[in-house]
Formats: C-alpha cells, sequence, structure tokens
C-alpha cells in the first residue's frame, strides 16, 4: 500500500506543463537559447569552493552531521547578521540556523512541521501561488493539506492574491508559501502587501 494522498498531487509544472508551453517553438535563427525551465545553476562555482571539494575528498565516505558542524552554523548565523545589519545574537547559531542540502529540502520539510492534523476542525489548507514550485503543493499533501492555488496574475501585480480568498479557506489555512521576490515573476511583495490583512 501507498501514501493514497499521492494521488492528490497535481501535475508537475516542469513536468507536463512548461513542455506543453513550449511545444513546437523554436527561437529564431541566430539567437542562443536561455534555458530557464528549472533554474539549474548556469555559472562556475567560485574556485576556492572547488578547491575545498578537493580538500575534503577524503570525507565523502562519511555522512555529515544532521546539524551540519558549529563552524558551519556560525558561519552561517555571522553572515546573516553582517547582511542584514542585524543585532549582535540577534540569530543564536545553535537555536536559529537548519543546514539544508537545498532550499526544496527546507520548503518541503517545513509544512511537515507546521501544518497540524486539523485546522478549526477541518482539513488544513496550504495557499501556493500559482504559478507554483511543485514542491509546495507535494509538501501540503505529504503533510495532509490541500493545496489550494491562488493566481498570481498581471492583475495581482504578479503577488498571490491572497486577499480574495474566502473567509471560510483561510480558517482552516495553516500555511502559505510566499517567496519574495517571486518566482518565475521576479515580484517583490511590499511592505504595505505583507501587512495588510
Amino acid at each position: 500500500m501507498y501514501n493514497v494522498r499521492l494521488d492528490l498531487l497535481p501535475p508537475s509544472p516542469f513536468v507536463e506543463g512548461l513542455p506543453r508551453l513550449l511545444a513546437g517553438l523554436t527561437p529564431p535563427a541566430g539567437l542562443k537559447v536561455i534555458d530557464m525551465g528549472l533554474g539549474a545553476p548556469t555559472h562556475e562555482p567560485p574556485a576556492f569552493v572547488k578547491q575545498v571539494v578537493r580538500d575534503n575528498e577524503h570525507l565523502y565516505g562519511k555522512y555529515p552531521s544532521t546539524i551540519g558542524s558549529k563552524d558551519l552554523r556560525a558561519a552561517i548565523a555571522g553572515y546573516l547578521s553582517r547582511r542584514y545589519g542585524l543585532r549582535a545574537g540577534a540569530i543564536d547559531p545553535e537555536r536559529h540556523v537548519v543546514p539544508l542540502n537545498g532550499t526544496r529540502e527546507g520548503l518541503f520539510m517545513i509544512a511537515l512541521a507546521v501544518v497540524p492534523p486539523q485546522k478549526n476542525g477541518e482539513r488544513p489548507a496550504v495557499l501556493v501561488a500559482n504559478p507554483y514550485y511543485h514542491c509546495y503543493a507535494g509538501a501540503a499533501v505529504a503533510a495532509g493539506a490541500e493545496p489550494v492555488f491562488v493566481s498570481a496574475t498581471r492583475e495581482t501585480g504578479f503577488l498571490p492574491d491572497v486577499f480574495a480568498v474566502p473567509e471560510a479557506m483561510l480558517r482552516r489555512t495553516a500555511a502559505i508559501y510566499l517567496c519574495s521576490p517571486g518566482n518565475p515573476q521576479g515580484t517583490f511583495a511590499s511592505a504595505d502587501y505583507l501587512k495588510r490583512r
């Protein structure tokens, strides 16, 4: 038996939607095609990163600590503090830093951590901006929630129109995936948007 919740997953926009949109399109002659399908890295990593990886080849056969090393967590906390001008100690590397293999892991796991079995006596919902990253819908379903797709169109400034979500749906909403800058639109959520109820 498998997890029947998986039957509730919508098709992946990367596997089905995007190829369907691009089918039959041919770029004009002489133009270089830029593949924006998955956001895969296109630039070489810095030389010092390659060197660090080479210097640590002997560690490839060992599992790293789930929470990363103390040095890594301290470096992350230090970077965040410098980058965002935070007061000393605002980021505690022992409590506020969780190293991940990539953002997809964190985006998926957060739903499992915050979505309760029920919200106000009903099946919880997770709001997902549409167009969306398939990980959000998968995380919602895996957590037992209903993924609810909220349009992010030109008319809404390419931000999800959460203000049009019916009150009954909001009462059972356990989480929302909101990216700023939005992906793929690149729109930033203003302070007014974030404060609005």
